[in-house]
């Protein structure tokens, strides 16, 4: 159902491929994002299949949810989401001579904080994300977790 409504679309132009939005979303892995810019994010993604998939002109009114059952697309921000982690358990997997793996080791040092709010990095946000699904882990314990590469794809499959 999904493809028949986009070759129905009047010209090629208007007629965005799979592609086209798994493109937008390149690297999005190791993007440091606020909640804020995940909505956004979400925002656009739904206007976008609103508009040119579902084809849903200004009077009419369709839910977030009913969006993305007709058109069976997941947010992007779920998507980005399960990317991070697969991609933090890969690193963490890497041998220890590896330039990634010596760049997250260097991130966890102690260092001097400046004053002031602590700015929101991909560590930060990673751990926090392996919070809220319900592993409060430090950065050792992480290691050890992503070692068990079965375990590690449970933890992704949770993120939904």
């Amino acid at each position: 159902i999904f493809l028949s409504m986009v070759w129905k679309m009047k010209s090629r132009a208007e007629r965005p491929s799979g592609r086209t939005f798994y493109i937008r979303l390149y690297n999005s892995e190791i993007w440091t994002l606020t909640e804020n810019a995940l909505r956004n994010i979400d925002s656009f993604h739904r206007r976008v299949l609103r508009t040119y998939i579902l084809n849903v002109k200004y009077p009419e009114i369709i839910s977030n949810e009913e969006v993305y059952r007709k058109t069976k697309q997941t947010p992007w921000s779920t998507i980005i989401k399960r990317r991070r982690l697969k991609w933090l358990g890969h690193a963490y997997r890497l041998p220890k001579n590896t330039p990634v793996a010596k760049a997250l080791n260097y991130s966890h040092e102690l260092y001097v904080k400046k004053r002031g709010r602590p700015k929101l990095t991909w560590n930060t946000q990673c751990l926090k994300q392996l919070k809220d699904l319900g592993h409060n882990v430090t950065h050792r314990e992480l290691q050890g977790l992503a070692d068990n590469k079965s375990l590690w794809k449970d933890i992704c499959k949770l993120q939904n």
